[in-house]
């Protein structure tokens, strides 16, 4: 029983079912958005590909980034 467990998600949810969970597991706000990883979810823009032109993809990466320096300023000034 224990050597099937890890093999159940697998089984249940497609790879790109993961990587869409994992990615979105990126933008979780707790302690500050500490998971939050701007290559996951620059990744995660990419599957929606009608929502992100090529053009937005090359411009989320600093929106991103302000995004989350903003959150986590906002975040500090609160606490």
């Amino acid at each position: 029983m224990i050597d099937r467990q890890p093999q159940e998600p697998n089984n249940i949810f497609t790879v790109v079912s993961i990587e869409l969970l994992i990615c979105v597991a990126s933008l979780n706000p707790r302690d500050s958005f500490c998971a939050f990883d701007k290559e996951k979810l620059i990744n995660l823009a990419r599957f929606y590909l009608s929502k992100f032109s090529s053009l937005k993809l090359m411009g989320i990466d600093n929106q991103l980034e302000n995004y989350i320096m903003d959150v986590r300023f906002v975040n500090n000034v609160l606490i």
